[in-house]
C-alpha cells in the first residue's frame, strides 16, 4: 500500500487525536518533599476528576481564608490574577539529588531497583558518598536548596546548572547543607563537614556531581527530557487556553485549588509560606514525592517539582523486532524513525541516534506525520515529534 496508500486510508476515517502533555532566611532554604507517596495513576486520576470540578472556580472574586481553618501546615500560595501567576522552569541538577535520594531509601519503590542496582555498580563508592554526605535521604524531609535552583531556558542544561554550582559561596553551601540535615533531625555528617572546611568546597561538590550525573542520569536523560518537554506542553496548554487553575489541576494529592489559592499539604511543617508565584518543574527522579521549594532570592515565588504524566515511559527500555513487513511498507528508514519515537525526540536527537543527517531525518518526519503516524509540537526553541495511537498500532502490528 505504501505511503500513498496509508494517507487514502487516513483520508476516510477521523485522525487520531493525542492529548498533549499535552527566602529568604536560611532557616526555610530546605527543600519540603512531602512524604506520603502514591501511584501516578491514582494521584492523576484523582486530579482529572479535581480539574473538571475546578472549572466552576475560575472567578475574579477575592475570598478570605482565614489561617484556622488550616487544622495542619500547609504551604499556601496566593495566586495573583492574570497568567503571571504561574510559570515554568527547568532543573536537571534537581534530578541529581532527587536520584540520590531514591539510592538512599529503603522503601523506594519497585521501578527504581534495576537502576538503582546499576549506579551502585558503576559509580565512585567516593563520589557516592560525598553525595550521600550531603544530601539527606528518606524517611528525612529535606534536601540542600541549591540543588533545586531552575531555569526558564528549556534548553539550558547540567553545564549551565554546574557552573553556578561552583560559584556557590562556602557560607551558602554550608548554611543550605546543615539546614537540610537540621530537618532531618540528625547532626551534619563528618564528611559532609570535612567538605565544608575545603576552600574548594564548591568545585569538589560539582565535580562529584558531574560524575555521577554521567552514570546515573545521563543515560536517561533524553527520555527524562521528552516526558518533562512533554508535561510543560500539556500545561502550558492548558494555561493559555483555561487559566490557572486547569494548568494547577492534577499536580498532586497533596496539592489542592481554590480560588486564588494554591495549598499543599505539609504535615510536618511548622509554619506556613506565602507566595505570588508558582514555579512548575516537571521532576523524574521525585516520583511519587512532591518537593517545594520557597525560591531563595528575595522574591515570593515557590517552585514545584511535581511527577509529569507518562513517568513510566523512562523505564520502557525494551524495544520490539521491526517486522520485515513494515519496512516494504514505509521503507527502512521511516520504519527506524517510527520505531525510535516510543518517547518524544527532536530531529537532531532522532539523527545522532540513527547515524542520519538531520534534513534526511526531518525529510521522513515529514511523511510520517503527513499520514498521521506522528505527531508534533514546539518546545521553546525545539520541536518534538512522537509517534500516534495509529502509528503504535502499526509498529505492534495490531
Amino acid at each position: 500500500m505504501g505511503l500513498a496508500g496509508i494517507r487514502a486510508v487516513q483520508r476516510t476515517r477521523p485522525s487520531a487525536v493525542r492529548r498533549g502533555p499535552e527566602r529568604h532566611a536560611a532557616s526555610v532554604r530546605a527543600v519540603a518533599v512531602v512524604q506520603r507517596a502514591v501511584s501516578p495513576g491514582t494521584a492523576h486520576a484523582r486530579a482529572a476528576k479535581q480539574g473538571r470540578s475546578d472549572h466552576s472556580l475560575h472567578t475574579k472574586s477575592r475570598v478570605s481564608v482565614a489561617a484556622a481553618t488550616y487544622r495542619r501546615s500547609v504551604i499556601q500560595v496566593r495566586l495573583a490574577e492574570g497568567l503571571n501567576s504561574v510559570r515554568f522552569g527547568y532543573s536537571p541538577l534537581s534530578e541529581v539529588a532527587s536520584s540520590v535520594r531514591v539510592l538512599g531509601d529503603r522503601q523506594r519503590p519497585g521501578r527504581y531497583r534495576p537502576w538503582s542496582a546499576a549506579v551502585r555498580a558503576g559509580v565512585e563508592p567516593e563520589d557516592l558518598a560525598l553525595l550521600e554526605a550531603v544530601i539527606p535521604s528518606p524517611p528525612g524531609h529535606s534536601a540542600p536548596a541549591f540543588f533545586f535552583t531552575c531555569a526558564s531556558d528549556p534548553d539550558a542544561g547540567i553545564g549551565v546548572q554546574l557552573r553556578r554550582l561552583r560559584q556557590l559561596s562556602s557560607d551558602r553551601l554550608r548554611s543550605d547543607i546543615t539546614v537540610a540535615w537540621a530537618a532531618a533531625g540528625e547532626r551534619l555528617p563528618s564528611r559532609a563537614d570535612a567538605l565544608l572546611r575545603r576552600d574548594d568546597a564548591a568545585d569538589a561538590l560539582a565535580g562529584a556531581v558531574s560524575r555521577y550525573w554521567n552514570v546515573a542520569v545521563h543515560p536517561l536523560w533524553r527520555r527524562m527530557r521528552a516526558v518533562i518537554a512533554r508535561e510543560r506542553a500539556y500545561r502550558a496548554r492548558a494555561l493559555a487556553r483555561h487559566g490557572v487553575l486547569d494548568a494547577l489541576s492534577g499536580l498532586h494529592p497533596e496539592v489542592s485549588l481554590a480560588p486564588e489559592l494554591l495549598s499543599i499539604d505539609k504535615p510536618y511543617l511548622n509554619r506556613a509560606y506565602t507566595a505570588d508565584v508558582v514555579r512548575l518543574v516537571p521532576s523524574v527522579f521525585v516520583w511519587p514525592r512532591l518537593a517545594a521549594v520557597p525560591e531563595a532570592d528575595g522574591r515570593r515565588r515557590m517552585a514545584l517539582f511535581f511527577p509529569p504524566h507518562g513517568v513510566e515511559r523512562v523505564w520502557r527500555t525494551e524495544r520490539r523486532a521491526v517486522q520485515p513487513a513494515l519496512q516494504r511498507l514505509l521503507g527502512r528508514t521511516r520504519t527506524e524513525v517510527l520505531e525510535s519515537l516510543d518517547v518524544p525526540a527532536s530531529t537532531t536527537e532522532l539523527a545522532r541516534a540513527l547515524g542520519r543527517s538531520p534534513g534526511n531525518v526531518n525529510e521522513h518526519l515529514a511523511d510520517l506525520r503527513s499520514c498521521g503516524l506522528v505527531t508534533s509540537w514546539r518546545h521553546g526553541r525545539t520541536v518534538w515529534y512522537q509517534r500516534t495511537s495509529l502509528g503504535t498500532r502499526l509498529i505492534a502490528g495490531v
